[in-house]
């Protein structure tokens, strides 16, 4: 399995085939503009918050976009629809740093690919919930 991990910009110049999936990440205030031809392609929101947020109103307005486990069970369960055929995976976010390469490390994982070891962008309480979905720990 391919698992690649992009920016924004760079999955909307790819030209989706039959092989491939998407994850597309978007935050607050953050417009998609993939291509259409996407079969298998799943958007979720979230920002990049390292830790929960306190319960505090003012936080309110977030609380959507915070990583839970009901994103990573949506994460998961696409994973899992994904007909034989699919060997190539595209995540992105924005700028491709920290919330898609944390998703992408998990899916590495998941399939047993390499994912560099000394990547040190990656957001914690993302990848410690989607660690626990795909692996139950």
């Amino acid at each position: 399995m391919k698992i690649e991990y992009m920016s924004q910009e760079k999955a909307e110049a790819i030209v989706p085939s039959d092989n491939m999936a998407i994850i597309s990440i978007a935050g607050l205030d953050t417009e998609r503009e993939l291509p259409a031809g996407w079969t298998y392609r799943l958007d979720v929101d979230f920002n990049d918050f390292l830790r929960p947020l306190p319960e505090d109103a003012k936080f309110d307005i977030y609380r959507e976009y915070i990583f839970n486990e009901n994103k990573a069970k949506s994460i998961h369960d696409f994973i899992k629809g994904l007909p034989d055929k699919i060997d190539h995976i595209i995540i992105h976010f924005h700028h491709g740093v920290s919330r898609s390469a944390t998703v992408a490390m998990i899916l590495s994982e998941h399939y047993g690919e390499d994912f560099p070891k000394d990547y040190k962008y990656t957001n914690k309480l993302v990848y410690g919930i989607l660690h626990k979905e795909f692996f139950g720990k």
